[in-house]
């Protein structure tokens, strides 16, 4: 792999998960709910690729398979989330300053929140370096979850496809990667998959503020990252990692709903569930 496929790749993957921040927050905005800051943000991105996901599926149905046709429906959302990432900035800083807050811990945690800081930058370095850059090498994802996508991408839409038994299965992440490839880049899927892992990272961090404290929110990044399982699937084509990302704000959507009781949460947890 050159600079430029590296680049390439990460643009693309950049571009992808922009869009779906900018899809989901137009359908948190249709549903009316009130969530604000980095919650917000995290419900609107997990929302908008499972959005993603599904559209995509439905214009491959419709032989719609065209990398003109995506840009064209995607730059202008993933550039309406870049300019709203720029004006929540604010937002940012401020979770961060409370996430990284280990002066206010009594001491003995003080100490273990910094080695649990170093061993999730660690583990987010593993997986960077020897799998999220390579090429695709795992074996389901040559069989099936990029051979799909690509022979979907060839026919320029979803086709039946016989000889892959696993083409029967319920299509999610694969549609992500499906974009990626017709943009030419067969290293964004496992970018896509290594954004799976930090949206589960936010996702853990903010539940733990809204419910438990900061410092379980450490607890838990670090625990989750350093599962071997973690670091052997994530930066890969492999999509274990994919329902994560939809789980983790179901149970938040729901637990809103035991709250308030509004028909919109119920609505966010029926479609996270889906």
């Amino acid at each position: 792999m050159t600079l430029a496929d590296g680049l390439r790749a990460g643009a693309i993957a950049l571009v992808i998960l922009l869009a779906a921040l900018g899809l989901g927050h137009w359908v948190l905005r249709l549903l009316r709910l009130q969530e604000r800051g980095v919650t917000w943000l995290w419900l609107a991105v997990t929302c908008g690729l499972g959005l993603l996901s599904v559209g995509t599926m439905l214009l491959g149905v419709a032989g719609l398979f065209y990398s003109a046709l995506f840009a064209v429906l995607l730059a202008p959302a993933a550039a309406a989330s870049a300019w709203l990432l720029w004006r929540t900035r604010a937002d940012w800083r401020q979770a961060a300053r409370g996430w990284l807050a280990f002066s206010s811990f009594e001491w003995p945690f003080r100490v273990c929140a910094y080695l649990l800081l170093f061993i999730s930058a660690g583990s987010v370095l593993w997986i960077v370096l020897t799998h999220a850059l390579m090429p695709p090498h795992e074996w389901d994802e040559v069989a099936y979850h990029l051979a799909l996508p690509k022979l979907y991408v060839q026919a320029h839409r979803v086709v039946y496809v016989p000889f892959i038994v696993h083409s029967n299965w319920p299509m999610n992440s694969e549609m992500l990667f499906s974009v990626s490839l017709m943009w030419g880049s067969d290293i964004a899927p496992h970018l896509l998959m290594l954004g799976a892992a930090v949206l589960t990272v936010l996702g853990l961090l903010v539940v733990a503020h809204g419910y438990f404290d900061d410092r379980v929110g450490v607890v838990a990044v670090a625990l989750f990252l350093s599962v071997t399982l973690v670091k052997r699937l994530a930066g890969t084509g492999l999509i274990d990692l994919g329902p994560g990302v939809y789980v983790l704000p179901a149970l938040v959507a729901l637990e809103r709903w035991r709250q308030e009781r509004r028909w919109s949460w119920l609505v966010l947890y029926g479609a996270y569930s889906g």
